[in-house]
C-alpha cells in the first residue's frame, strides 16, 4: 500500500511544500452570464447575472517564455440551488433542485496567469460528435426514475436533457486535447480542442463494470506520465474509510481499481470525504484535495 500523507488545511496554508518558495493566490476574471428571461430577482442574483464558474477542475498546461502560466479550467453543470420537495403523480414527495440556467452548456476555459492577474479566455462549449450541445440538466426519464425533480426558477418542472453531462474533472492529453469525467454517466469523455466529443468510455467499455450501479460517484481526473487516466469513486465496494481509485488506459480500454485509505477520525460527517480535485505529480504520486468538515471543527 502506498504511503499516504495527510496535511490539514490550516497547516497546508502555513507550510510550503519542499522546493516551493511562495504561494500566490489569484481571483480569476470570468464573464458574467445572463439568467433566462423573467427569472431575474427570483434568486440570490437580483441583476439576472451569474459568474461563469471555471474552477470545477483545473489542469496545468505550460509556461510561456515570458513567464505566463497557462491552465485549463472546467465549468460544472451550471448554477443550481436547493428547492422545496414536490409531489409526484401518486402524491409522494420527491426532492427537487432549481436549475438557474436550464440551457447552460458546460465549457472548458483557458486561464492565463501573468503580471499578477488571472484571466479566463476562449471558453469552448462542449458538444457531442454531431456538434449538438451538451446540457447540464440530468437525463430525461420517467418521474419514477428521476432521483430528484428538476425545476426552473419559475417553479416549472423540467423534463431533463437528451444530451446530459455533469463535468467533474479535466485532464489534458497531448494527443487528443482533453478528457472529462462525466458524473452523470458515469463516463470518461474525450473532446477535441474545439469541444467536440471524440470518444466515450462507459462502465463495461473502458471503465470497470461495477461503476454502472453507482452513477454520480466519480470525481476529479488526472493523467499520469504513462498516459493512464486516474479518477476517484467516492464509494469503495461497501468498505468504510476507503475511496476507490480507478486507473484507465484509454488506448487498450484496460482498467484497474485500487483502494485509497482515508485517515480515520478526521471527518465530522461519515468516514469518506468529497474529492475536490487531484493532480499527478510524477513518479506515480498524486496530490489530492479532500473536502470535508473536520471532526473537531465548530
Amino acid at each position: 500500500m502506498p504511503e499516504i500523507k495527510t496535511v490539514p488545511q490550516e497547516e497546508a496554508e502555513n507550510r510550503l511544500p519542499e522546493g516551493i518558495e511562495k504561494i500566490e493566490r489569484f481571483a480569476v476574471e470570468v464573464p458574467q452570464l445572463t439568467l433566462p428571461s423573467g427569472t431575474a430577482g427570483k434568486a440570490p442574483l437580483p441583476e439576472g447575472l451569474f459568474p461563469m464558474s471555471v474552477g470545477c477542475s483545473l489542469a496545468f498546461s505550460s509556461e510561456r517564455t515570458d513567464g505566463t502560466l497557462l491552465f485549463y479550467g472546467l465549468t460544472d453543470r451550471g448554477p443550481t440551488l436547493p428547492a422545496p420537495s414536490v409531489r409526484d403523480g401518486s402524491g409522494a414527495l420527491r426532492p427537487a433542485r432549481y436549475f438557474l440556467s436550464p440551457m447552460f452548456q458546460p465549457r472548458i476555459v483557458r486561464i492565463e496567469v501573468t503580471a499578477g492577474k488571472a484571466r479566463s479566455l476562449s471558453p469552448v462549449a462542449l458538444t457531442n460528435a454531431e456538434a449538438k450541445p451538451f446540457s447540464g440538466l440530468p437525463a430525461r426519464a420517467d418521474d419514477g426514475a428521476k432521483p430528484f425533480a428538476i425545476l426552473s426558477l419559475a417553479n416549472e418542472e423540467l423534463s431533463g436533457s437528451l444530451r446530459p453531462i455533469d463535468p467533474e474533472g479535466l485532464a489534458i492529453d497531448p494527443e487528443s486535447a482533453f478528457w472529462v469525467v462525466d458524473r452523470y454517466g458515469p463516463a470518461l469523455r474525450q473532446f477535441s480542442r474545439q469541444g467536440v466529443e471524440r470518444e466515450v468510455l462507459f462502465p463495461g467499455a473502458g471503465l470497470p463494470a461495477f461503476l454502472a450501479a453507482r452513477p454520480g460517484s466519480l470525481r476529479s481526473l488526472s493523467r499520469l506520465a504513462d498516459g493512464r487516466l486516474v479518477t476517484f469513486d467516492r464509494n469503495a465496494l461497501g468498505l468504510t474509510r476507503f475511496l476507490t481509485v480507478i486507473a484507465v488506459e484509454p488506448k487498450t480500454k484496460a482498467s484497474q481499481a485500487y483502494l485509497w485509505p482515508v485517515e480515520p477520525g478526521i471527518w465530522k460527517r461519515g468516514t469518506r470525504p468529497f474529492i475536490g480535485d487531484a493532480a499527478a505529480l510524477g513518479d506515480g504520486r498524486l496530490l489530492v484535495i479532500e473536502q470535508g468538515t473536520a471532526r473537531d471543527a465548530p
